[in-house]
């Protein structure tokens, strides 16, 4: 049986309707690089953007059996990002949960750039760290419009979500 391919099913249905970008790709936090080299085989120029340097370096050498052009960042995502504006022509974020950083992505993002967001899984006491019913959809809304908006209902009272969406930013 072959290897399961760690990349999410989410983001590969997503990006084949999507199609090749036509521009660079922030893949925040870029972790261990599932994304990042799913993206960079499928022809995509993806800029990798993590808080530990050495997962940068490990990322790096395997990146070049890809066609896509590679960059990575070391960087805080729970910080100003430090991309200048309509930078990217699409975010994946995947794991990571950070209020402020959306609002941040949607500068970096070109109008019109979209936006993979999918929280990390309900499992253990994570539920502490997912947002509330609605919160992410409330900060997005704004700014993007939601192709695709899903939430799952986690923790032992319900009052934190799993959240997975597909958007793209507005025209200003």
């Amino acid at each position: 049986m072959p290897p399961r391919d760690p990349t999410s099913s989410y983001l590969r249905r997503w990006l084949a309707k999507v199609g090749l970008a036509r521009g660079p790709v922030l893949d925040l936090p870029g972790g261990h690089g599932r994304h990042t080299r799913w993206l960079l085989c499928a022809g995509h120029s993806v800029i990798s953007a993590d808080l530990e340097p050495q997962r940068m370096v490990q990322l790096a050498a395997l990146s070049g059996a890809c066609s896509g052009f590679f960059g990575a960042v070391v960087l805080d995502a729970n910080k100003t990002l430090p991309f200048q504006e309509k930078t990217f022509v699409g975010a994946v974020v995947t794991d990571f949960v950070c209020a402020p950083l959306l609002q941040d992505i949607a500068g970096v993002l070109q109008p019109g750039g979209w936006l993979l967001f999918e929280t990390f899984a309900n499992r253990g006491e994570n539920w502490r760290q997912l947002p509330a019913p609605g919160e992410v959809e409330r900060q997005l809304r704004e700014r993007f419009v939601l192709e695709d908006y899903r939430e799952g209902a986690a923790g032992p009272e319900r009052t934190a979500v799993t959240v997975k969406c597909f958007a793209r930013l507005r025209a200003p």
